[in-house]
């Protein structure tokens, strides 16, 4: 009788009712916890909204601030069935983005995407993409396809030493997909499974050497995996004197932990013999 009473509020709502119908709906799923569901009415509730379209957009914006969690569970994940009719609500997505459940979070940060160009928003995705949050590694997803920009590469090549292995996956991926559009895309990518051949044949798209060296340095010290800190040593070895330089302003800055201070020695120990055997190299 509920799904009955779904198809019915669907063509209601798809007839010039739809803020009415989508309340309605919005109500009946009140009782309902979607998290991994494949409940029939589940599943009737968001055909219901998708025939709806665009025009319940307003009344599930409205129930992103609703105090039922199953509500802005549904709300939230409905509204990603119409990216598309979102224009202008990015206030309320950064709001969701707060959200203290983690399943409206992660639906929120996803289409964020959307208002890449908004400083708000991306600030709030790199916020996000390097946390323990358990959105980082949409946010990740989101701030790859918001557009080009240094800080974009600079956050996905520092979330790949994130402690969490979705996390870096999805800034490896990120960075491979994209390699055209961000500076030492193809690079970063290079350095979860780093091949020295690649890594010299890459260099060029690593943008302005100083910015490249200084993203190597920042991901050497975070990083734990030692043929990653081989990799991007190898790499600033391409800078000469710039990568020199920015490994001692790192090793010579205050507060730097014992751990990192002993990669980064690393780091200058393999630049040294990388260089002996870089003219080696295509």
């Amino acid at each position: 009788m509920r799904i009955e009473s779904l198809n019915a509020l669907a063509a209601f709502g798809a007839n010039g009712y739809a803020s009415e119908a989508t309340e309605a709906i919005l109500e009946v799923m009140s009782e309902y916890d979607q998290k991994g569901s494949r409940d029939k009415t589940v599943l009737a509730a968001r055909n219901a909204i998708h025939r709806i379209g665009g025009e319940s957009v307003p009344a599930l914006v409205k129930a992103l601030l609703d105090k039922r969690v199953n509500v802005r569970r549904f709300a939230a994940s409905s509204l990603s069935m119409h990216r598309n009719s979102l224009s202008g609500n990015a206030e309320q997505l950064l709001a969701a983005s707060r959200d203290r459940d983690d399943d409206v979070r992660e639906e929120a940060v996803g289409m964020l995407s959307a208002f890449g160009s908004d400083p708000k928003v991306r600030k709030r995705l790199v916020e996000l993409a390097t946390s323990q949050d358990a959105a980082a590694a949409q946010a990740i997803h989101s701030l790859a396809n918001s557009g080009r920009s240094p800080e974009t590469a600079a956050t996905l090549l520092r979330a790949l030493g994130h402690p969490d292995g979705s996390v870096q996956s999805a800034a490896t991926n990120s960075l491979r997909s994209q390699q055209s559009r961000f500076p030492g895309g193809l690079i970063a990518s290079r350095i979860r499974q780093p091949d020295l051949a690649d890594l010299h044949q890459g260099v060029n798209l690593a943008g302005p050497p100083t910015e490249s060296a200084r993203q190597l340095v920042s991901f050497i010290e975070k990083t734990t995996r030692a043929n990653s800190i081989e990799a991007a040593a190898a790499l600033l070895s391409h800078y000469g004197e710039t990568g020199k330089k920015e490994l001692a302003l790192r090793l010579s800055a205050e507060g730097l932990s014992d751990d990192a201070k002993v990669r980064l020695k690393r780091a200058q120990q393999i630049m040294t013999e990388f260089e002996e055997r870089s003219p080696q190299l295509p």
